[in-house]
Parts: structure tokens; C-alpha cells; sequence
């Protein structure tokens, strides 16, 4: 296998099929050699990893998700995906399978819920101490259980591990993240009649009223 091509680096594809977004590494194309000798040319993700910690999981599902974005965007088969470890050196093939898909798929569909139907966010998943405390979501998540989430008195939960992350919050704090968190809140609401027009209207018709957003390059197989 080898990279002999590379079409974008850091390309961002929003995808209105899966409901997702993100920003790839770099989006190449490799040429794979069979038994036989006969060579076939792959348009794949590539995202690159600077940790130590090679088994990651959700540095696969990361990458599943690109092979989607990349599908839905270019109208392509993207079957598989590739991950690599810069201080490692390792390089790993992250198949496309109908079962991971699904799963990531739901877990989207499941926190899109919360978010848009009961605009909270999921409560936190129990006994799952170590989970929690490796979570690199874990300061961010405690902020918002400190500041909205009033199920402390459940005896059965990891609620413990995240009040440990805020106990130094005064009331002070908290009025002052609210009112900007609201603020946030109130101005990502105006915007998103704008992201509506990116589905509904042709470029040529957000080019007229000034939000003119520039048509994808087909990726061309050499």
C-alpha cells in the first residue's frame, strides 16, 4: 500500500445524510496491490495521532466517521479509513463495518435528542468511574451537572467524581457562565436559519443575497 496522491489537508465536510461534521487530517488517495499484482486506488480519510495510546476507541470511531463525511460529500464508496500514531510509528486500517456504523449512528441520533428535543444534554452514564475520571470531556461535563443537573441524591451514580471537578465554583462563577452561556446560546439559534439555506438553496441563490458558499472539487482517481 502507498499514498501517491493527496487531495486537501484539515478539510472541512459537513454531511446533511448523517446529521454530522468535522474537520479531516487529510483527505488521500491510496493504491493497494493485491496477490495478483493487480494495483486499485482507494480515496480514504487520514487522521493523525500524536498520543501514545494506540486502541483508542474513539480514535476509530473518529475515523469511521470521516469514511461517512467523505461518502455523503464526494457520492463515493469510502470503505475504509486510516489511522496513524506519529510517535508510535504505526500506521492502522480502520475497516468500514455495518455494526460500528450503526452504533455511532444511534449514539449521534440518541445525544441529537437530548440536545434539539429536551435541550439538555444525557445524564451521566453510571457506574462508570473510570470512564468518567479518563474522560477528556470530564471538565466540561462537570460544569454543566454543577450548574443545571439536580439529580445529586441519586446514591448510585458518579456524581461524587463530578463534584470534585467544581467544588471551588462560587455563586459568583456560576452567575457569570450562565449569562454568557445564554448569550451564546441565544446568538447559535439566529445562526441557524442561516445553516438551513446551506440544504435548501443552490450557490448560485446564496451568491445573490452575500452567503455564497464555494462548490466542492470532484476528487479525480489517477
Amino acid at each position: 500500500m502507498c499514498i501517491n496522491k493527496l487531495f486537501d489537508i484539515e478539510e472541512n465536510i459537513w454531511s446533511p445524510m448523517y446529521g454530522l461534521k468535522g474537520k479531516i487530517d487529510a483527505s488521500v488517495q491510496i493504491k493497494v496491490t493485491n496477490n495478483n499484482s493487480n494495483e486499485k486506488a482507494y480515496v480514504v480519510p487520514l487522521e493523525l495521532k500524536t498520543g501514545h495510546n494506540s486502541d483508542n476507541i474513539n480514535h476509530r470511531a473518529q475515523t469511521i466517521i470521516y469514511t461517512l463525511l467523505m461518502s455523503d460529500r464526494y457520492d463515493i464508496n469510502v470503505l475504509t479509513g486510516l489511522l496513524y500514531y506519529l510517535k508510535k510509528e504505526r500506521l492502522i486500517y480502520i475497516p468500514v463495518l455495518r455494526n460500528e456504523i450503526r452504533s455511532i449512528i444511534m449514539n449521534r441520533n440518541r445525544i441529537a435528542y437530548h440536545v434539539m428535543i429536551n435541550d439538555s444534554l444525557p445524564p451521566p452514564i453510571q457506574n462508570s468511574e473510570y470512564k468518567c475520571r479518563n474522560c477528556y470531556k470530564l471538565q466540561t461535563c462537570s460544569l454543566y451537572h454543577k450548574l443545571y443537573d439536580k439529580s445529586d441524591d441519586n446514591p448510585n451514580n458518579v456524581y461524587s467524581i463530578l463534584e470534585k471537578e467544581t467544588f471551588f465554583l462560587t455563586k459568583k462563577h456560576a452567575e457569570f457562565f450562565k449569562q454568557w452561556e445564554q448569550l451564546i446560546t441565544n446568538e447559535d439559534e439566529i445562526l441557524q436559519q442561516f445553516k438551513k439555506e446551506i440544504w435548501c438553496l443552490k450557490s448560485d441563490e446564496r451568491q445573490t443575497i452575500g452567503r455564497y458558499i464555494y462548490k466542492y472539487r470532484p476528487l479525480k482517481y489517477t
